[in-house]
This record gives structure tokens, sequence and C-alpha cells, in this order.
């Protein structure tokens, strides 16, 4: 047995405060257990070490001795030394990973948790000359997503405002203004859309409980904390004062403190004014000034005072005395212009440098810089009426143009002339596909005689010198299809040990039991199946042998019973059954409304262990108004009553249409008091809701006169036609084209005006058209015979028509109709009496949808139809200049499978499956000048990941491994972080309130949300597990105000973090003792750093413990 020691030589501690922890109660995050050395983890090396690694391995340790030696002959730390430390102390911590799609000089336009990390984006430096266009990759650990920033150069800005433009992609993006992935955003707030549609329901300088919610740059969420009266705020921390203009604006802070900018409100509700700590200021939507531009507000054109976006019209400095004007007159301002199309704002000119010897006057002629945005239209154009009202983007970037004039040498002023180009940026993209992939963006400098800008503020063509273009390339099935979409993979695959059970069984279907991505069926017969002698219903388990698409025998899936109910009551065909997502967590309940009962069963899934077996069906009751039980009989109204999320609110309703009525019953859970109630509410205050249990009624859409919509008609269906998350009314008939009345969010289904309360019929002429190409328009025997699913998983729902022999596709596009039909044929889906059933779920686990159907005699089979290859995913990005940055990608379902095979299993799975960066390759391509070519490689393994089932959405993974691979001259280096994904817990009980940790507290914010992500640990050790470093981090969460709303505002800091560094020389043993750790930093000063010198013992096969020891 081979022992050695191993010197622990710096332990740096850093007691950080910030803003208003010190006044602030707090209370400290189950971040860690406290920090140690190292994690007590086997390192499973992957190869034994080479004699040159193991060289380089001696070489550091040498020279950290030597190192430690030159410290101890060095004089005692000095201030400056102190300040040096606590920078390194900083440096070495890890870092929670946050997105730049945001200018580096804007406020954070996403929660950048600035007390605990930062991140800047170095820009390239230099004008007026043919510059490279920098790039800069990341890889966000604990999602798994990559982000690429592409920075637009720009010259440099007078005084502390210095605007800067990137393009920026996300693998997890989608349809941006510069094509699938990538985008370009300036500062905004909107109104909050993922709980509903806004109702534009503003009072001037009045806060009511019904006012819609706010987000600063599409993830920031914004808290009302009060309504200035002058110079005061009852709710804010003593102390803060507030300038005068203020008076009447509403104040708000972000939910989740770090910039601690301050947001007001005006009471017209037309402008935003941010102001940072630095002093500087954003208007947003409508300009603090006289006769002011008003592009920056995007509104309902049929209703102006509808706003619901404020982009960024102006920012500023403290120059001129702006902070306690009421109209600012800046003297180094930056201004903003958009043109407008189809409800859309687009960003389309940036001004600034204005004179030095004037104010801001609006003079866009006089000022010294000017970066257009042009535009050009898009063949894949999307359509919402999210916002409440018609938007159609049918815009991207096509390029930026750049002009600039000189300045006096005396004055600092702009010399009255027209601006010059200075540079121009291409973007090109593929014109194969539908779909907008940017394919190149180039960089173009000024010509010899550089072209001016016209009076209209625009550049003729030119011709200058221009760099080699910014290469990316795309995942696709194959090359592009005829109609420009990927081409279709059809290879027909078997489903291995499928149950003998046929989908016309109505008790038959796929679900994902025990949420972990993979559809499972289930045969709802309990009496066939048994759990210690109880009836139960069967589960197959989809991932047998940890292979995607195998099914287990039949496993018990147990049924936790209610009251009188019988397990035949549960049964999928029973009348008065809906399958449905009550809780708003993404995963099927079963709602059973006995005939003519006062309460409702709701059975959810868990994880119990009981019954014999690990999943369950477990059933809790809800109470529920007689008058609505009378109205809502399942076993009645089945033919005209459907589930479907009818106000975007991530919660089920239920829609009856019966031809002469549209009713719309809201799930209530989003309501206090509501939890499994369904009806109309209302907010009354922060934990007080007036619930009814009566619908909400609206005008019958009409396809003709005397033709209403009626779900009891197999013609008219819920689907999503336009791709906003909004379900649609269509309308499928042989012979003609696909109609459909557009979703509102608000249970009116149609375009325009909703007709006046009471109104029975909508006007005939509020549907949309979706013609398919001339001679392609379907027909068919049955509507039956036809599914709208989204085939292609573009978001938008496509036309499938099921043929005996064949199955026919109409591609959607965008909501506008449909292009030409696809066949896929050798198919067999003839059964006497009809057709086979045909099912559209992922079925093997590749992130993509899967055509899935058969029969007991032939069995089940698969088409999927995107070959397993998510298309649109980033896999090279090649500068022009040499660089190359090369992307591989898995599955979640891969990496769960790869981890049990290799006796590592999860130990959390969650019910969807995401793609994930596998692979990054940086080639330098040095060969070319005659050096040997690098390649550096960079493989990521992720376990264990956290799904939100409040939100409904991926939170990240608990544990990641990222391994630079190495050579003989430099040891492959392994680095192992881990994340911060907590479980919601209530911070702050209070008597009668629920928990936001369940449903009945569902209305509430989960308070640990702000800390999903944030690095706990890390390790960086060699490929044998020798470790070199270690760094802990702990979290302190308070909360700094309570708003209108009863929200929080709360801040996250860093009370301590650690970092340990190892010398790896081998040395005699000594005999160890114990060391407590907190020790170490009990008398660290707040705000101060300190390095110990200690010394760790290990031996190896005690796997990893450590000890201390006397040094």
């Amino acid at each position: 047995m081979r022992s050695w020691s191993i010197a622990l030589v710096a332990l740096a501690v850093a007691a950080m405060a910030s803003g208003h922890a010190a006044s602030a109660a707090g209370r400290d995050a189950p971040a860690t257990t406290g920090p140690a050395p190292l994690r007590n983890q086997a390192a499973a090396p992957s190869r034994v070490p080479s004699p040159a690694e193991l060289e380089a391995i001696k070489a550091k340790a040498k020279a950290a001795a030597k190192a430690r030696e030159t410290q101890k002959a060095a004089p005692d730390a000095k201030a400056s030394k102190a300040k040096a430390s606590a920078a390194t102390t900083a440096a070495a911590a890890p870092k929670a990973t946050v997105d730049a799609t945001t200018p580096a000089a804007a406020p954070a336009a996403a929660p950048d948790r600035a007390a605990v990390s930062s991140h800047a984006i170095a820009l390239p430096q230099g004008q007026g000359k043919v510059e490279g266009l920098g790039e800069s990759f990341s890889v966000q650990a604990s999602t798994g997503i990559a982000t690429f920033a592409v920075p637009i150069p720009v010259p440099p800005a007078r005084g502390a405002v210095d605007p800067a433009f990137s393009l920026h992609y996300k693998t997890s993006g989608g349809a941006g203004l510069a094509g699938i992935g990538w985008d370009m955003g300036v500062p905004f707030i909107a109104r909050e859309t993922n709980k509903g549609v806004p109702r534009y329901d503003d009072r001037p300088g009045i806060f009511h409980p019904e006012q819609d919610r706010f987000v600063f740059g599409g993830g920031q969420a914004l808290v009302p904390i009060c309504v200035i009266v002058v110079d005061n705020c009852a709710e804010v921390t003593t102390g803060e004062r507030f300038p005068s203009w203020a008076d009447g604006w509403q104040y708000f802070r972000s939910a989740v403190e770090g910039g601690y900018q301050r947001f007001f409100w005006a009471p017209n509700g037309r402008t935003w004014r941010v102001q940072e700590q630095s002093g500087n200021t954003w208007e947003l939507g409508e300009p603090l000034e006289d006769l002011p531009d008003t592009s920056a507000i995007e509104a309902d054109p049929e209703h102006p005072t509808h706003i619901y976006k404020w982009n960024v019209a102006r920012q500023y400095d403290p120059e001129g005395g702006t902070q306690g004007q009421a109209k600012p007159t800046p003297r180094n301002a930056v201004r903003y212009r958009y043109f407008h199309k189809d409800g859309a704002a687009y960003l389309q000119d940036v001004y600034y440098t204005n004179p030095a010897t004037a104010v801001d006057t609006g003079d866009l002629a006089s000022y010294g810089v000017h970066v257009h945005f042009a535009y050009e239209v898009r063949p894949d154009a999307t359509t919402s009426f999210r916002t409440g009202y018609r938007v159609r983007m049918d815009q991207r970037i096509a390029r930026v143009d750049v002009t600039t004039k000189p300045f006096d040498a005396g004055g600092g002023n702009a010399v009255p002339m027209p601006r010059v180009v200075l540079r121009r940026v291409h973007l090109t993209y593929d014109p194969a596909y539908h779909q907008s992939y940017l394919l190149g963006v180039q960089a173009e400098g000024r010509e010899p005689v550089p072209a001016t800008e016209g009076a209209d503020g625009l550049l003729p063509p030119t011709s200058g010198e221009r760099l080699p273009a910014m290469r990316l390339t795309y995942t696709h099935v194959g090359p592009a299809a005829i109609d420009g979409f990927e081409p279709f993979d059809t290879q027909e695959r078997p489903i291995v040990g499928a149950p003998a059970l046929p989908f016309s069984d109505p008790n038959v279907t796929l679900m994902d039991v025990d949420q972990d991505g993979l559809p499972d069926m289930v045969h709802a017969d309990p009496s066939r199946y048994r759990a210690l002698g109880i009836p139960s219903f069967g589960w197959f388990k989809n991932g047998q042998n940890s292979t995607p698409g195998r099914f287990s025998s039949a496993i018990p899936l147990g049924l936790g019973l209610l009251g009188s109910d019988q397990p035949s009551d549960l049964r999928f065909s029973a009348p008065n059954v809906a399958a449905l997502d009550l809780d708003g967590n993404g995963i099927v309940d079963f709602f059973h409304l006995p005939p003519f009962a006062t309460s409702a069963r709701v059975y959810t899934l868990q994880n119990s262990g009981t019954f014999g077996a690990n999943w369950q069906l477990k059933g809790r009751t809800s109470s529920f108004p007689l008058n609505q039980a009378a109205n809502l009989q399942l076993f009645q109204d089945g033919g005209v009553l459907r589930v479907a999320d009818v106000n975007g609110d991530g919660l089920v309703d239920f829609v009856r249409l019966t031809g002469t009525q549209l009713s719309v019953y809201d799930a209530l859970g989003r309501q206090p008091g509501g939890d499994g109630l369904f009806g109309t509410g209302r907010r009354t205050g922060p934990h007080t809701a007036q619930l009814s249990e009566f619908p909400h009624a609206h005008c019958v859409p009409t396809l003709a006169p005397g033709i209403p919509a009626r779900f009891d008609d197999a013609a008219f269906r819920l689907a999503d036609l336009n791709g906003d998350g909004l379900l649609d009314i269509a309308y499928v008939a042989t012979g003609t084209s696909v109609k459909y009345w557009p979703g509102r969010g608000t249970g009116y289904f149609g375009t325009g005006e909703e007709p006046a309360p009471g109104t029975a019929f909508c006007p005939s002429d509020r549907w949309i058209a979706m013609p398919a190409p001339a001679g392609s328009v379907p027909t068919f025997a049955s509507p039956d015979e036809t599914r709208l699913e989204d085939i292609n998983g573009d978001g938008l729902e496509d036309l499938v028509h099921l043929g005996p022999s064949r199955i026919r596709v109409w591609l959607n596009l965008g909501g506008e109709g449909f292009a030409a039909p696809r066949d896929i044929t050798g198919v067999n889906l003839a059964r006497p009496g009809g057709l086979v059933p045909v099912r559209v779920v992922d079925i093997d686990g590749s992130g993509t949808r899967d055509l899935v159907y058969g029969d007991v005699a032939s069995g089940l089979v698969y088409r999927d139809l995107s070959g397993g290859q998510r298309p649109g995913l980033l896999v090279e990005l090649a500068t022009g200049l040499g660089k190359a940055t090369e992307l591989s990608y898995t599955t979640s379902i891969k990496e769960r499978f790869d981890a049990a095979a290799a006796g590592t299993p999860w130990t959390t799975t969650m019910p969807l499956v995401v793609h994930l960066v596998k692979t990054s390759t940086v080639r330098d391509h040095l060969g070319v000048v005659g050096r040997p070519d690098g390649n550096y490689v960079t493989t990521y393994a992720y376990r264990d990941p956290v799904y939100d089932p409040r939100r409904r959405d991926f939170q990240g993974f608990k544990d990641v491994e990222t391994r630079a691979l190495g050579d003989a001259s430099s040891p492959t280096v392994v680095s192992r972080e881990s994340f911060l994904l907590p479980a919601c817990e209530d911070l702050e009980p209070e008597v009668g309130i629920p928990s936001p940790c369940v449903p009945a507290g569902r209305y509430r914010d989960d308070p640990l949300e702000a800390l999903s992500g944030l690095g706990v640990e890390s390790h960086v050790l060699g490929v044998d597990g020798t470790p070199f470093s270690t760094s802990h981090r702990a979290y302190k969460i308070a909360a700094l105000y309570t708003g209108l709303d009863g929200r929080r505002v709360r801040q996250i800091t860093t009370p301590y973090a650690t970092s340990f560094l190892y010398d790896t020389k081998p040395g005699s043993d000594r005999t160890p003792y114990d060391f407590p750790v907190q020790d170490v930093y009990a008398d660290v000063p707040l705000n101060a750093s300190a390095t110990r010198n200690l010394h760790l013992y290990q031996t190896y096969g005690t796997q990893g413990t450590f000890k201390y020891h006397d040094t």
C-alpha cells in the first residue's frame, strides 16, 4: 500500500456583505454541509497516467514547493497584497454561469445575481479597419446548454454610457431575430405572459391585486413595492430616498436582488425609468422630453393604451444633473429608434455621442455615431396572440451598418458634416431551408473613399474589403427537401417487448408513469392485475435493460382509492374520468367526478412504495360546489366537453362547446383557495380571491351563418396551429382548407375584437384559412382519419391523414397554410372495421416525436421521422481566421442509461428529454503556417437532474464532470462541479397561509428559486484521482422587501468561500488530529480574506478520507 501526504498550501476564506445584507434578516440556504477539502467520493481513473503525465505532476509539485518557500521569505502582507489575495479568492471560487444576452453596458436583462458572480464580454478593440469578429463560447455546466456570443464592433461612447451589441446563440433558443437559436436584444420591460394573457387593467398611480406582473429583459421578475407619495414609501428600508419627480410613480425592485437597480413606472403607464448604482439611467417606452419619439412602445394597434412592452428609448449618465430632473437634459446620451410591423417593434437605429457643448436635444444628425440595423423578410414567420392581440414577426437581421463623423480638436464637437461608413457586418442565411439558419457573419471595412450616409440615414451599396466570413453549421436530418423542410427518416423499427394490447382498447394508453422522460404503456383493467392481492392497473415500463423503446413485463400500478371509489371507476374508458394536469406540474392526473357528487377525487402518480409497487395513483379530495357539479357532468357532457389550457397559465381548464354555448371553466389553482376548483376567479389581495363556480361565457365560433362550431362534430377540434402555446379551435373537413379560430387566452376564439358580452354567435368571418398547394387539398371519408399533430417538432401542429397503407403529412407554414403533402408509404394500418390507431410520442427517448402504431398480431412498430436527430443545433462555428469550435450532443436519456451501465445509476430522473453538449473541440488550424495543429477536446458528463414541478421546467443537474483531454505534455484534467438545486421550502411560514410547496399554495413564489443553479462545490483532479484544488461556496438568502402583491424581494450573498490548493509531493506520515474547519475562518473580518497553511494526510485505499495535521 502506497502512502503519501498532501500539503494544503492555501486556504482562502472570504466573508462578504453587499447592499442591505447587514441590516436585513437572513437565512442560510442549505447550500453545503460545511466546507471540506475533498468529497468522500471515489475517483475512478479512466486510464493509468503516462510517464510524461507523472513528470508533469512532479513539476507542478516542485513549482508549488518553490512558491511556498518564496512566500515564507516574503515580509508580512500589506494592504495591497490583501486586496490581491481577495481578488485571487474571488477568481478561484466557482462561479454560476450567466448568459450574456444583453449589451455589456446595459443593466442585466436576466437575474445576474451580481452579488454572487459576474460575467464580462471583451469586445474587439480598434476602429476604422477590417477586424475580425470576436466570439466567445461556453457551456452552462449545470444544464448542458451551449452559448456563443459574437460581438458587433462599435466605437466607444463619451462618458459613462457605452452601448454594446452582440449576436447570442443558445442551443435551447427558438426563433430569434438572427435565426434559430440566435438573437440580439436590448433592455426592455414587458408584461408577464407565462401565467396567462395580460389583462391591461392599469389604473394611473394605483396598485390593485389584478394588476399585471412585469419582467425586465424577459426573465427578471419585478415586484411592486409601493406608490410613492411625496418622497415617501412606507414599505422600503429606512433611509432610502426618492427624487421629487417620482411622486405618484410605482416603485419596483427585482425579485432577486443583485444589480440593485430601482425601477419606476410612470402614472400614465407609458414610461419606465431605471436607475443604476452607477448613476446611469435608462428610459424605456416613451422618453421623458417634449415631443418624444414613441417608437419604443409596443402596444395593441387597436388599443394604444394596452402597452405590452417598453423597449429602451434612451440611456444617459449623471452628467447634467439628470437624476433629479423630471425631464432630464443629459450631456451624454444614447438614443434608440424602432420601426413597427404587424404589432412587433424592431430595433432600427442607435445614435450616441451628441455634441459636448449641447445637451441631448434629439437632433439626430448631430450625433457622432450611428448604428443602423437592416432587416429582410424571413420565410419562417411566426404569429402569436400571447400578448392579447395579433403579433406577426416576419423580419430577420440582414446587416448592421456603423457610421461616424470626426470631431473638432478644440471643443469635442462633431464636425457639421454627414457621417461616413466605419464598417458593415453582413448576415447570411441558408437559402435551402424554410427555417432561418444563420449561415455566415462577415465584416466589411470602409472603402478608400468612404461612403456617406444619406439624408435618410442610410448608406448606399459598398464594396469595401471583407474578411473571411464566420461560418456556422447545424444538425440536420439530411439535405433540405424541396419544400425547405427537413427530410423524413421513414425507417420502420420494432418495439421490443411491447405487450399484446391494442391501442383500439380505450383502457390502453401511453403515459410516463415513473417520470423518467419515456412513455410507458398502462392498461387500466383492474381485473387482470394485482398488487398484494389488491386490484391495480398494469404498467409496462419503457426502458427495460437500459434500452429506450424496450418494455418490461407487467408491473402493478397501485390504486390508492378514496371513499366509495372502486378500481373500475378509474378506468380510462369511464365517462366521469378525465386525464388532465390539474396541478400544473407537467404530470398527468386523473380527475374523477362521480355523478352528482359534491367532491371530486384527484388521483396523482406518486412513488410511494405501497401496495407492493413503487408507483401508485394516490387520491386526494377536492371540494366541489353543488352548482358546478351539476354543470360539469363528465358522463353526460363527454361529447361536448374538452380539457385544455385555454388561458395559458399552465393549468388545464374545461371547455364546453355545444353549438349554442361556449363556456369556459378556468382552473383556479393559481388563485388563493382555488386548488382543485374550476370556474372564475379574481384576486382581491395577496392571499385572498373572489371565486365563483360558474363559467365565463363567450360567443360561439361560426363557420358560416347557421353553422356553429361544436365539439360533438368530429370536424371541430382543439389544436395549436400558430405555435403560440394557446390552443385554437380547428375545423378539418374533406375537400377544403383547414380553418381555425385562434385562441385569445380569454375564452374567446377568433380574430378581431370579441363581440359584446351576451352575443350568442360570433361573426362568421373570424376564422383563418390554411390553404394547401393547388391539387393537394386533403380528401378523406371521415374526419376521424385525420390528426393535427406536431410531426417535425417545430411547435406547429401539422395535418396528418391516415390511410390503410399510407400516412400523408402536410407540414404547417406558420399557421398561414400548409406545404405540399409528403407520403409515408409501406405502413399497414388496415384492420377490420377501420384503421389501426396511431400515437405520436417520443417512444425511443431521442427528443423527437415518433409515429407509433401496430396491432396485437403484428406487434407495435414506430418511425422516428427525425432519425433521432434534433435539427438546428449548432455543431460548428468557424471564425474564418483559423479557429473553429465543434460541438457534439447527447440526450439526458442516453446519459442516464450510460451511467447505469457504468454501475453509477442516477438517483433522480425527470419527465422530459433534453439535449446536452457532450463534447466541445476547439481547433486552431496552425498547420497552415507550418506548426502542429492544436485540437483541444473537452467532454461533459451529467448526473441527477432536477425537475421543478411548480414551474414545469428543467432546473439543471446536481453534478457535472468536465474533462479537458490532454496529451504527453499536458495531462488530462478532471473538474467536478456540484450545483445547488434546492427543493421548495417555506422560509417564512404564516398561520393560515398555505406553504408555496403544496398545491394549495401554488399562487405563491418559491423562496429558494433564486438559488437554483448556483455552484457550491468544485474539484479539480488528475485523471488518476490526484486532487489539485477544491473550492466551496455558501449562500445566504435574505428578504429585503415585501411587495404589494405579497411577493418578497430577496438577496443572495456569499458569507464565505473557501479554496484549497494541494501539493502532491510525496511525504512522510504524520500524526493526525482533528481540526474544526469553522475555526479556520471564524476570525476573518467582514469583507476580508485570509490565508492559512495547513497539512493534510491521506493513504490510498481510504476513499478520500482526509484528516488535518499540525504544522
